[in-house]
């Protein structure tokens, strides 16, 4: 049987990621302000990603431990790199 976590935390990273980046990088140079788009960039990136890795984590291990590990591994992975990307997109957007 495949390991939730493995998984999990991979789609995680992506997803939240993706989504974190975008929103809190956006929020960032909406305010003007790095730090707040890299905490909103973390949270909905750790939402994101763990919601996206409890559903792969469930396919993985069709049992409720799969979604509980999954989501888990993919919330934290989430929220790491949706800080990341929100600092990154903020950056990027800032120099135009």
């Amino acid at each position: 049987m495949a390991c939730p976590i493995a998984y999990g935390g991979t789609v995680g990273g992506a997803v939240g990621g993706f989504f974190g980046g975008v929103v809190g990088g956006n929020i960032g140079l909406a305010n003007d302000n790095k730090e707040y788009g890299q905490l909103m960039g973390g949270i909905v990136g750790g939402t994101t990603g763990g919601t996206a890795a409890a559903i792969v984590g469930y396919l993985v291990m069709p049992i409720p431990l799969g979604a509980i590990v999954g989501g888990s591994a993919g919330a934290v992975a989430g929220a790491g790199t949706g800080y990341t990307a929100a600092g990154v997109v903020y950056d990027g957007l800032k120099r135009k």
